[in-house]
């Protein structure tokens, strides 16, 4: 219910009214004249309609047209603001000729379109998608400029260009697109309809954050920048880290968005992850790993020495990787040095997660029967834990166990050969092993900070048999390499927020050790680190016990709570007290130093010196720790997005994980606004409250001069590498997708709207000062304002749908939330003044709505309408109310929304008309009252002031914002189009005889690739320029043997041999007896060494998914019957000879010498990682003659021998009725050789004009020196151009006198 509020008559009406108020409250105010306007959601009509959704949906191009304005992220279509006549191109290509049909000229027209968009009011952050005649258009295969509105920008180059120097308008404050040359075949020759995914932050923390994490530290190319491909299988590739439409790689895109959504942002933490293996430290290794074995990668991942086959698979569930990979070398100095690009300093977070999977056999330190599944890395201990009886904490033991955790491994034994990082320590897969490697690529990408590890609190507190901290002995000893290795970076260790201070057993003694003390002290520490995941609030569903806290989003209350209340006033003993409420105070009634106990008291524990205590009794002497001689760093602060997230920010919700918990007394569901206000307040109160000790929360050193915590330093988690809204919506890829909803991310979140500021933004754009939005707490993912309505109708459209008041008092405007518990009034006594002393009206259920719903915009349904509903139980047909909203949601806060609508307007409102004394004049519209003989609180929404004032009250219906804990399903979802990939082709090079009644003879190439598009073939011989020579535009059916083809016999149905493909593509199918000898089913074999069979199969069966068993043959067709002589191994090329087959042409010069051939996606360009080169020697077998047939040999009485054969021809020869074959050649000639098997003897070799030829005995006598008894006759046709041709040889008997 949005009700706007006035409170009386008088000098706030008409002129009083005038100026900016007056402008807001415009028509209403000389008409209702102090009333309050209440806009009831419905009225009496069942249907309300506000702005239209569809109303910026399609791009237009008419004068005067207005310009929206976006609030946070919203998907806009805008006007065509200039455009060129479209560009025509011309291309004319020869196809056929030379040796093949007359030659054809084809001549092609493209068109491309010079033209901008112009989006909304500037200035913007940035656009994310692009939808062209609404399918995602792929942002980097086309050149787009993108304007973001600044009222500095300079008008583009291409207008400029175009109109003239000094003629083109820059456009100032319009956020707009030009595109340069669209090629516009796809759109049928038109400029499509253009709508962009526009983000415009108009809340605080956006400006808030200057520091960051960057996950997931388990991804294994997901930190590169460059796109890396791999072969799922021949002719078909995917890029492994590009998901999206708007960036060359996910790293690109999503980071490129975090830059463009946070300009202050000035240091960024890169978390890489390895994985440990087992809870005790003493049976722990520690390695990279692998989402899967084997990947045709076009950069082989590789951390180190390790490889894929070396490196640990990580645990599945389900069949799916538990976590992603560790990124790879590579790819993670590439990251550093890209941040560094961009302007940011970056931080380097080594990272282990725990690979214990739910079905492990590992003995549990912590006495359960197994090991918790994928736990936190802070519960690695002993192998009993220091809290278990028998543990062998403060032993020798303790102090072996971690050091073969922590291992020898030094910085001296890795080493840089090339781009590899080289390994020559121990054989150990240890914690100094993962250290040191990664500090090597922390120094060679140029990272200014190192973090030597984090949130190790189970073994930093473990003591040896002297009581000594064996591994904060260990993480010195690190620092100390680290700070040799890299003098100039800063160096820290990343301790939990209950950790950082002291250590203090939980056995009754009331030890305290300062345990960290001699690490922070180090002079290789130059700041401690502190991963920040106190509490500020202690929420519940009737507020905060004993707190007079308006709600869990307030500002103040988040803000003051960073040095007070829980774990700084007080704590919870036990978990029954914190369900009641049962508050314990922190006090130290042995030394009256509170801080000890207090984790969040962080400066108390900062600037006092530290003391141990032994037996509850402090020593003499204090710890190394220097007061206030070192600035904190919170290298992690962060909230989930979940409903109480403030009450215990370090849990998440990740089904797999032992660790899964919802925040103390939280309902579960989403929250953005929760994690919003934690961070705004953590960050405005670190950044702002810098002064002297004592007087404020961030006290300013003097040692060093500086703050205590770093405001520049506080790393808010977290920001993903991989890119909204793939992440989180491909679950396919990424399996914790579905643990975003409810988590730290901030990716998706930023960017959207808040309420307070979405309203104080409207005011600010209509020129009106004089306002207070605090009180609101809602938040939405977006709004549009699309045309020219008041900022009384936004206003008034927004507060209907979060359920707000807006009160005019004393000269200022206020806004808030009717969930807020704001103070209320108690009325004591009523007036009795004319009429009733109290006015009752009570609404009947037939008056009321049974069913709410909202329409909105969809997100995550590519911002298309969406409609939520809520209704009351038992009514079998509603009355359905319904509401447009020109706001983006997602479903699940519609849902939220309309459910608090619903129960606003249940089916018994209740309405009271009263009137109280004059001296009750604190009383304002918008306050609650609550009476002491009557339920509920009640809403003051009209004052009228006289001799009594008579007031109109609304009782409120409790509306805290609900929810089912309970994400959207997958169903309905719009999933991020997935980029197209232009794959490296499949190809099959085929030197091909003339065939008959073809004309695919000739040097002739076949494709495949997935997804299928057109490649352009070039080719050229030397060095020369390669040409176009084809288009190839239908794929080809490609496979390969998947066992040897044994030799066959030419000339006969081979019914013995048999033959397995595996296709590639395609589909191989049977012919008839009669289909075979007409040609049919023809394929060729291409193998490694050139040779080529062609052949006809019968027969085809499908033995598994894309494998064929061939059989019945016809082999050694048009002339390869030599080829068909000798076996095709396991891997030899099939392909079908079919219309998918694209000639060629080939110069004459070219014939018979190698050429370098290039296949290239049409509209690529020729850096395109798809196209491909080879080398090739063809188009001899086109111009061949084929070998003669029939040889024979007849010997005679005197001596001679009679030789002779029958040509054959490569042309027309398939005629039954021609009485002769035609010659195919200029003229006939034939090359005969003569030899004597194992004879020393030369061979006689004669040019012979004729299919015949008598060798005399004198000749055989004067070449052999006698008659040989076996002859060896080998003849073959010769071309007067190209040569002879294949040759046939047979051996012949002398008969015996």
């Amino acid at each position: 219910m949005a009700t706007l509020l006035l409170q009386t008559a008088g000098s706030f009406i008409g002129g009083g009214i005038g100026g900016p108020i007056g402008a807001i409250l415009g028509r209403a105010a000389g008409r209702l004249a102090g009333a309050a306007i209440d806009n009831g959601l419905f009225g009496t009509t069942e249907k309300r309609e506000g702005p239209r959704l569809d109303a910026v949906r399609f791009m237009q191009a008419d004068e005067g047209g207005g310009i929206p304005r976006i609030y946070g992220t919203a998907r806009v279509a805008g006007q065509v603001i200039w455009a060129t006549r479209f560009e025509e191109q011309i291309e004319t290509e020869r196809q056929g000729g030379k040796g093949g049909p007359p030659s054809v000229e084809v001549t092609t027209y493209s068109y491309f379109g010079n033209f901008a968009v112009g989006l909304c009011e500037g200035p913007i952050a940035g656009i994310r998608r692009i939808w062209a005649d609404g399918e995602e258009l792929d942002q980097t295969r086309y050149d787009i400029r993108v304007y973001r509105g600044r009222e500095t920008q300079d008008g583009d180059p291409l207008i400029e260009a175009k109109q003239g120097s000094g003629n083109a308008p820059a456009y100032r404050g319009l956020a707009y697109l030009v595109f340069q040359r669209l090629p516009l075949e796809r759109w049928g020759n038109r400029i499509p309809q253009i709508s962009c995914e526009v983000m415009r932050p108009v809340g605080d923390l956006e400006n808030r954050i200057e520091a960051i994490t960057i996950i997931p530290g388990a991804t294994e190319h997901g930190f590169d920048p460059e796109p890396v491909r791999e072969e799922i299988g021949e002719g078909e590739d995917r890029i492994l880290n590009r998901n999206v439409t708007f960036g060359e790689s996910d790293w690109t895109a999503s980071i490129d968005e975090m830059d463009r959504l946070l300009p202050k942002l000035s240091r960024a933490a890169l978390v890489v992850a390895w994985f440990g293996d087992d809870l005790r430290a003493g049976h722990c290794e520690i390695r990279p790993g692998v989402e899967i074995r084997e990947r045709k990668e076009d950069e082989a991942w590789r951390v180190g020495e390790t490889d894929r086959a070396e490196a640990r698979l990580v645990s599945r569930i389900d069949g799916a990787p538990a976590y992603g990979g560790t990124p790879s070398d590579k790819g993670v100095v590439r990251a550093i040095e890209d941040l560094r690009d961009r302007g940011l300093a970056v931080t380097y977070y080594p990272f282990l997660l725990m690979d214990v999977p739910p079905d492990n056999d590992l003995p549990d330190p912590y006495g359960g029967s197994r090991q918790a599944a994928f736990p936190w890395r802070g519960r690695m201990t002993l192998d009993r834990a220091e809290i278990v009886s028998g543990s062998a904490d403060r032993t020798a033991t303790a102090r072996a166990d971690i050091e073969r955790f922590v291992g020898t491994a030094s910085r001296h034994d890795f080493v840089w050969e090339n781009d590899r990082l080289r390994y020559h320590g121990p054989e150990e897969w240890s914690y100094r092993r993962m250290i040191f490697h990664q500090a090597h690529l922390a120094e060679r990408g140029g990272a200014s900070a190192f973090v030597i590890g984090s949130e190790m609190r189970g073994l930093t507190r473990i003591r040896d048999h002297q009581g000594r901290f064996p591994f904060v002995e260990a993480l010195i000893a690190i620092a100390a390499e680290i700070k040799a290795m890299m003098p100039g970076a800063i160096v820290t260790y990343a301790a939990d927020w209950s950790e950082y201070a002291c250590y203090r057993p939980a056995d009754g003694t009331g030890e305290v050790h300062f345990n960290l003390d001699p690490l922070w002290a180090s002079d290789a520490i130059d700041v401690v680190g502190i991963d920040n995941y106190l509490p500020l609030s202690d929420w519940r569903s009737d507020g905060e016990p004993g707190e007079e806290t308006p709600s869990q989003y307030d500002r103040d209350a988040l803000a003051g709570d960073l040095d007070s209340g829980e774990w700084f006033d007080w704590s919870y003993a036990t978990p029954s007290d914190r369900r009641a409420g049962i508050r314990t105070p922190i006090t130290d009634g042995a030394a009256g130093k509170p801080f000890v106990y207090r984790d969040k008291d962080i400066a108390g524990w900062w600037s006092q010196s530290h003391r141990n205590r032994i037996g509850g009794v402090e020593t003499g002497l204090p710890t190394s720790w220097v007061p206030m001689s070192k600035p904190i760093w919170f290298t992690e602060l962060g909230c989930p997005a979940i409903d109480r997230g403030g009450n215990q920010p370090n849990v998440f919700v990740d089904p797999k994980s032992s660790e899964s918990f919802t925040p103390y007394h939280s309902s579960g569901f989403r929250d953005d606004l929760a994690q919003r206000r934690f961070l705004e307040a953590s960050l405005l109160g670190w950044k702002e409250k810098i002064g002297p000790l004592g007087a404020a929360l961030n006290p300013i050193s003097p040692l060093y001069g500086g703050p205590m915590v770093d405001p520049g330093a506080i790393h808010v988690w977290t920001w993903d590498a991989r890119p909204y809204p793939a992440f989180p919506q491909r679950t396919d890829l990424w399996t914790d997708g579905t643990n975003w909803r409810l988590g730290h991310w901030l990716n998706g979140r930023l960017a959207n709207a808040p309420a307070d500021a979405l309203i104080k933004a409207i005011l600010e754009d209509h020129g009106i000062t004089g306002y207070d939005v605090s009180g609101v707490e809602a938040v939405l993912d977006g709004y549009i304002v699309d045309g020219p309505r008041t900022a009384r109708e936004e206003i008034e459209t927004i507060l209907s749908l979060i359920g707000g008041v807006a009160v005019c008092s004393d000269g200022i405007l206020k806004f808030a939330s009717l969930s807020r518990r704001s103070g209320e009034h108690g009325i004591k006594a009523l007036v009795d003044g004319e009429g009733p002393i109290v006015e009752l009206r009570r609404s009947e259920a037939g008056e009321r709505p049974d069913e709410i719903a909202i329409r909105y915009l969809d997100p995550d349904r590519a911002y298309q309408p969406g409609t939520s509903s809520a209704a009351r139980d038992g009514i079998l047909i509603p009355r359905t109310g319904v509401s447009t909203f020109p706001a983006v949601l997602n479903s699940e806060l519609a849902e939220r929304y309309a459910a608090r609508l619903m129960g606003e307007n249940g089916p018994a409102r209740e309405e009271m008309r009263f009137a109280l004394a004059p001296s009750e004049a604190a009383i304002e519209a918008g306050d609650v009252l609550t009476f002491d003989d009557r339920e509920g609180r009640w809403l003051a929404v009209r004052i009228e002031s006289g001799d009594e004032r008579r007031i109109e009250a609304r009782r409120l219906v409790p509306s805290e914002a609900v929810g089912s804990g309970v994400g959207r399903s997958a169903e309905g979802v719009v999933v991020p189009a997935k980029p197209v990939v232009a794959s490296r082709p499949f190809h099959a090079l085929v030197d091909l005889p003339v065939l008959p009644g073809r004309a695919t003879g000739g040097a002739a190439v076949a494709l495949h690739a997935r997804p299928w598009m057109p490649f352009v073939v070039f080719a050229g011989s030397g060095e020369g320029r390669l040409t176009h020579r084809t288009v190839v535009d239908i794929p080809a059916t490609l496979g390969r043997l998947t066992e040897n083809f044994r030799p066959g016999v030419f000339g006969v149905i081979d019914h013995t041999a048999s033959m397995t493909v595996r296709l590639a593509r395609g589909t191989l199918s049977n012919v008839t007896r009669d289909g075979l000898l007409a040609g049919e089913n023809a394929a060729a074999l291409i193998a490694e060494d050139g040779r080529v069979e062609v052949f006809q199969f019968q027969d085809a069966e499908e033995i598994a998914p894309g494998t064929f068993h061939l059989a019945v043959f016809l082999r050694g067709q048009a002339g390869t019957e030599a080829d068909a002589s000798v076996p095709f191994f396991e891997g030899t090329r099939f392909v079908l000879l079919n219309d998918a087959l694209r000639r060629l042409d080939l110069d004459e010069s070219e014939i018979g010498r190698s050429l370098k051939i290039r296949f290239a996606p049409v509209g690529r360009p020729l850096d395109d990682p798809a196209v491909i080169e080879t080398t090739a020697v063809m188009g001899l077998r086109a111009v061949e003659p084929y070998a003669p047939v029939h040889l024979r040999a007849g010997f005679e009485a005197n001596g001679d021998c009679r030789l002779g054969w029958i040509r054959r021809t490569r042309i027309g020869g398939d005629s039954w009725e021609a009485e002769e074959v035609p010659l195919g050649e200029e003229r006939e000639l034939y090359r005969l050789t003569i030899s004597v098997t194992g004879s020393p003897s030369p061979s006689l070799t004669l040019d012979v004009a004729d299919p015949d030829f008598q060798l005399s005995a004198d000749l055989q006598t004067e070449t052999f020196g006698e008659l040989p008894a076996r002859l060896t006759a080998s003849v073959a046709q010769v071309s007067p151009v190209w040569g002879p041709g294949k040759a046939t040889s047979r051996t012949f008997q002398r008969p015996q006198a």
